[in-house]
């Protein structure tokens, strides 16, 4: 029969070996660096280079959350808005509308600044010149698919801005690899979580919420919309052998600890 003191070091060893939550999330944080890094590097969870954003054009961007998308979806709100105008300048203080020629005149001069913000900050240059040669540059493209863009590489439209695709737009953001950040914040990769398995022998990293939608697309692929794969959710063999050790020498270093010391 063991002492007390004995029995008691046994004990306290024992439950030095039980793996804790703690121990669970510091190695599901040790994946998800590694997801994030990786992906950084336009790498998916095998180590492969993602496919390329395409290269198909053109492609439309509105800085504000009114449109975005290959195809403008403010085209009828478009109408709508210079409709309104019409009405407001031949009908002074007549209200135009459900939302009144103010609030129209309004939103048309908060995006349009918006779109002019942002032609800006990309370097775009607004000069007759420059515009009229990036005009043909994208006709030559239209006729001559993968034809260099000259001028500008970007045209301004009345609420946003017109790339030659969307490979283009995420190179006008100094992006060299497809690492599926988006233009704005908050970003999908930014809502990724690691949660414990409920009976602790494994991690769960996902995004949940209004994120998990694009995720899910990215992560699987959409063919209906013509989004390619892009696993950037996993663990590469080398990146499991490492979190195995990081767990092994947490739980040897709480069993030195339970040791009785002389």
């Amino acid at each position: 029969m063991l002492s007390k003191p004995l029995a008691r070091w046994v004990e306290r060893i024992a439950a030095a070996t039980v793996t804790t939550d703690a121990d669970m999330l510091m190695v599901g944080n040790y994946f998800k660096t590694q997801a994030l890094e990786r992906t950084a590097r336009g790498l998916d969870a095998d180590g492969r280079s993602f496919t390329p954003y395409s290269n198909k054009g053109p492609y439309y961007y509105y800085p504000t959350k009114a449109g975005v998308g290959k195809q403008s979806p403010s085209l009828s709100e478009t109408k709508r808005i210079n409709r309104s105008l019409k009405q407001a300048s031949m009908f002074p203080g007549v209200m135009t509308g459900s939302r009144g020629d103010a609030a129209v005149g309004r939103d048309v001069k908060r995006r349009t600044e918006a779109a002019q913000r942002l032609f800006r900050k990309l370097g775009g240059k607004s000069d007759a010149r420059s515009t009229a040669v990036t005009r043909a540059a994208f006709k030559q493209r239209a006729l001559f698919p993968g034809i260099k863009i000259g001028g500008n590489q970007f045209l301004r439209t009345r609420f946003g801005i017109k790339f030659a695709s969307y490979a283009a737009f995420k190179q006008s953001l100094g992006r060299s690899v497809v690492d599926l950040y988006g233009p704005r914040a908050p970003h999908m990769l930014q809502a990724l979580t690691v949660r414990v398995a409920e009976d602790r022998k494994g991690v769960i990293l996902g995004i949940y919420g209004e994120a998990a939608r694009r995720a899910r697309g990215h992560q699987y692929g959409n063919a209906a919309k013509h989004l390619p794969q892009r696993r950037f959710l996993g663990a590469m063999p080398e990146d499991r052998a490492y979190a195995m050790r990081l767990l092994s020498a947490q739980i040897r270093g709480r069993m030195r600890d339970a040791m009785p010391h002389q």
